[in-house]
């Protein structure tokens, strides 16, 4: 089960301990925005040496957000990361189908050379109006994709759209309809104004009132709320759970 997703920037390595005692369901290591262009290298060797001391199956699952598919670095972003540790690649920025085949092909290489005989599945995210309108066509590009996420800071932010209702509504709508014509779950974007805590479980209500299964957020006590959240509102029967899978398991 993935409620709640917590991202730890691969920069900061003596979080990441600390981050597995969290309420997370998840762990996203971050090489993407939340890490300096200067620190990544230092970020991928972190996060290899840490995923190279785990195993599959363990209490969270463990995730990776990498640079974009066009990034100059992605390739070797997969190749740092790549091990039998790794549940999940968190694709970001996605807008065609054609980036996640590409994808697929650097992560099956590096599965290949490191003798992962597991495949890596991928979280697929779309942060564009581009990606938005294409997010079935990128969701269904391949059966590596087990969920479809949506990042509304960047799409939001270009077009100088707030963040309320009227704008949450439609997208969220759009993303879950995608999602489940491709046939896998819906996760929301990520909470960051960490000090609301009010304000995160009206906005993971929110979610799970139009299908998501999850979301993500940025501080660990946050994904107790949000689990919380989604525990209470399974009682009630207001809403429904799955296991977190897409076409084909993965990571688990």
């Amino acid at each position: 089960m993935m409620r709640s997703k917590l991202f730890v920037p691969g920069s900061r390595p003596e979080f990441f301990e600390k981050a597995m005692r969290s309420a997370a369901d998840a762990l996203t290591l971050d090489l993407e925005d939340g890490v300096a262009p200067a620190q990544k290298p230092a970020a991928r060797r972190a996060i290899g040496d840490f995923l190279a001391g785990r195993k599959r199956g363990g209490d969270k699952l463990m995730i990776v957000r990498t640079n974009g598919v066009d990034h100059p670095q992605f390739a070797e972003d997969i190749d740092a990361v790549m091990s039998a540790g790794l549940d999940y690649i968190s694709l970001p920025k996605l807008e065609s189908a054609d980036e996640v085949r590409r994808a697929v092909n650097v992560i099956a290489a590096a599965e290949a050379r490191k003798g992962i005989d597991r495949r890596v599945g991928i979280l697929a995210t779309v942060e564009s109006p581009k990606g938005l309108r294409l997010a079935y066509e990128i969701t269904s590009a391949d059966p590596r994709i087990a969920a479809l996420q949506v990042g509304l800071a960047d799409l939001f932010a270009p077009l100088r759209i707030e963040r309320h209702a009227a704008a949450l509504g439609p997208v969220r709508f759009a993303i879950k309809m995608a999602a489940a014509e491709a046939g896998v779950p819906a996760y929301d974007t990520v909470w960051t104004d960490v000090p609301d805590r009010a304000g995160y479980e009206r906005d993971a209500r929110d979610a799970l009132a139009m299908g998501f299964l999850g979301k993500i957020f940025a501080d660990g006590e946050a994904g107790r709320v949000g689990a919380e959240s989604a525990r209470r509102r399974r009682a009630a029967g207001e809403c429904r759970q799955g296991r977190f899978h897409g076409r084909r398991e993965h990571g688990r």
